[in-house]
C-alpha cells in the first residue's frame, strides 16, 4: 500500500473538495488536485485530481473509477474529446510509478451526480 497524507479539506480549492472528498472515501489515494478556476485560467477549466497508485494496479483501478462514475451518471470520454470526464492511467518506467488521474470532474459535476 502505498502511503499518503492525509488533507485538510478546506486546504483545497473551492471547487474541488467534494471531489477529493468522495474519491478518498471510495479509497482512492489522491495526492494533487485543482478546480481549474480558483488561481487563473486563460482557456476552459479543467478540474483534475492526480492519485498515486501501484503499476500493477493501475488499468483496474482506471476502470474501477470509470465504472463508478458511469454508475452515478457521469460521462465519460476519451482523453481529449469534449463531452464528459476523462480517467487516465500513466506508467513512469524511470521510477516505476504509476498515477491514476481525473479530469473535468469538479464539485458541481460530482454534486450534481450524487444528488447533493
Amino acid at each position: 500500500m502505498i502511503p499518503v497524507a492525509p488533507i485538510d479539506v478546506e486546504s483545497l480549492d473551492r471547487g474541488i473538495r467534494l471531489t477529493v472528498t468522495w474519491l478518498r472515501t471510495k479509497g482512492f489515494r489522491t495526492v494533487d488536485s485543482g478546480d481549474g478556476m480558483s488561481k487563473g485560467n486563460d482557456g476552459e477549466p479543467d478540474a483534475n485530481v492526480y492519485m498515486v497508485t501501484t503499476p500493477d494496479a493501475a488499468v483496474g483501478e482506471a476502470n474501477l473509477l470509470s465504472g463508478m462514475l458511469r454508475s452515478i451518471g457521469v460521462p465519460i470520454v476519451p482523453q481529449g474529446q469534449d463531452g464528459g470526464v476523462w480517467v487516465c492511467a500513466s506508467y513512469d518506467p524511470a521510477d516505476g510509478s504509476a498515477v491514476l488521474s481525473v479530469h473535468r470532474l469538479d464539485d458541481a459535476l460530482l454534486g450534481k451526480a450524487l444528488g447533493a
